[in-house]
C-alpha cells in the first residue's frame, strides 16, 4: 500500500472514531428530542461545554452517578417521589418555583454528554419525557442564572433551589 493511500485510510478511520464518539455523546438527546419534536416542541442540543457553563462551578462536583446535597442551600427544597408520574409532577412544581415559562432551560443528564435546551413551559408540559431511571438529571438556566433542579434517581427525590450562590458566581 502506498503512503498516500495509507494516510487517507488513517484519516478516514479517525473521522469514524470521532463520529462514533459524537453519536455516543448525543444518544440520550436524540432519543428524547425525537419524542419532543414529534409533539411539536422547539428545542436544541446543548453540547457538553455549554452544559458546564450552565451548571457553573457545580459542574466539577456532580457526575453521572452523583447527586448534589441541597442542605447547604438556604432555600433548597427536597421532595421525595416513588413513581415517574409523581416525579414529573414535582418537576413541574420545581420549574414553577424557579423560573417563568418562557425562560430557556437546559436539561443535563451528564455534564459530559449532550443536553437539551428548551423553554421551561415546554419542559413542564413534557416533564415525564426527560426522566431517566438510571441516572441523575439536572435542569438549569440555559443563560446565566442561579437556579437549579435535580431529579435524583438513587435518592428518589426532586430537589430545587431558586437561588444558588455557587451558580450565580460561576456563571459566565
Amino acid at each position: 500500500m502506498d503512503q498516500g493511500r495509507r494516510e487517507r485510510l488513517q484519516a478516514r478511520q479517525e473521522m469514524m472514531r470521532i463520529r462514533l464518539r459524537r453519536q455516543k455523546l448525543s444518544a440520550t438527546f436524540r432519543e428524547v428530542a425525537r419524542e419532543l419534536c414529534a409533539d411539536g416542541v422547539r428545542l436544541s442540543k446543548s453540547v457538553p461545554s455549554a452544559n458546564h457553563r450552565s451548571l457553573g462551578r457545580l459542574a466539577a462536583g456532580p457526575g453521572e452517578d452523583e447527586e448534589l446535597h441541597f442542605d447547604w442551600m438556604g432555600n433548597g427544597r427536597v421532595m421525595p417521589w416513588s413513581t415517574d408520574f409523581e416525579a414529573a409532577g414535582l418537576v413541574r412544581v420545581a420549574i414553577a418555583a424557579c423560573c417563568p415559562p418562557d425562560a430557556l432551560a437546559t436539561v443535563v443528564w451528564s455534564p459530559f454528554e449532550a443536553g437539551l435546551r428548551l423553554k421551561a413551559g415546554d419542559l413542564s408540559d413534557h416533564a415525564r419525557r426527560i426522566l431517566r431511571r438510571d441516572w441523575t438529571t439536572w435542569i438549569v438556566a440555559a443563560r446565566p442564572s442561579n437556579w437549579i433542579i435535580q431529579i435524583g434517581v438513587r435518592s428518589g427525590t426532586v430537589a430545587y433551589s431558586p437561588a444558588v450562590p455557587a451558580l450565580a458566581d460561576g456563571a459566565e
